[in-house]
């Protein structure tokens, strides 16, 4: 469900949209970030409350979904499931023995000539 701040911004968007047309998306967001702060608390609590209900219900419909589908497992409960197993397969298993890296062989460089002018300076 959405956040308090969301429901907040949800009401204020549509009204800012029409009195600022000129605003992009950024500078509206900003706007109605700034009108949140400036928020007395006894205001916030209304949307807080209805982010509550919101959160109530979402659970609710959650739990009647999962009890109806109980094929249905979550993604983060399956992976939580294979990280478990992972675990008991790697603390069963022996340590792995780091092996050395093969050698690799270098070319000596090139030798460096140099060339030097006796005018110029450079030697």
């Amino acid at each position: 469900p959405a956040s308090a701040y969301i429901l907040f911004q949800n009401d204020l968007r549509a009204a800012y949209k029409k009195e600022h047309p000129e605003m992009n998306n950024k500078e509206l967001l900003r706007l109605i970030g700034d009108q949140w702060k400036a928020l007395e608390e006894g205001k916030k609590d209304f949307y807080r409350e209805q982010h509550s209900k919101a959160k109530k219900k979402h659970d609710i419909d959650l739990a009647a979904y999962n009890a109806q589908n109980p094929d249905a497992v979550p993604s983060d409960a399956k992976d939580t499931e294979k990280k478990k197993k992972k675990q008991k397969d790697e603390a069963s298993e022996p340590p792995a023995v780091a092996k050395a890296a093969p050698k690799t062989s270098k070319k000596a460089a090139a030798p460096v000539r140099m060339l030097f002018c006796k005018g110029s300076g450079l030697y």
